[in-house]
C-alpha cells in the first residue's frame, strides 16, 4: 500500500503482466480499493506501509521485511 493505494510495478519495469497480477487488480476493484500500475521507484519502497509478492507459483505473499542495500531493515504489519 502506497499512498492509499495498491501498487504494482508496470510493464515497463519488466513485470508481467499476468494472471495473478490482473486477479489483484480485480479483487481491488471489487472491493472499491484504489489499484494502481505504475513505475515503483526505489523511494517507494521505503514509503509504503504495505507489500507483497505476487506471483504464478507463490500466489499472493505478504512481506514482513525488506533489508535495503544500505544495511536498513523495513517491517511491514
Amino acid at each position: 500500500m502506497l499512498d492509499g493505494k495498491v501498487v504494482t510495478p508496470d510493464a515497463s519495469s519488466g513485470n508481467l503482466n499476468g494472471t495473478t497480477k490482473n486477479t489483484v487488480a480485480r479483487i481491488c476493484r471489487d472491493l472499491d480499493m484504489p489499484f494502481e500500475h505504475r513505475k515503483i521507484r526505489a523511494e517507494d519502497i521505503v514509503e509504503a506501509n504495505e507489500a507483497f509478492i505476487a506471483s504464478a507459483t507463490r500466489e499472493v505473499m505478504p512481506v514482513q521485511s525488506l533489508r535495503l542495500v544500505d544495511g536498513h531493515t523495513l517491517k511491514y504489519p
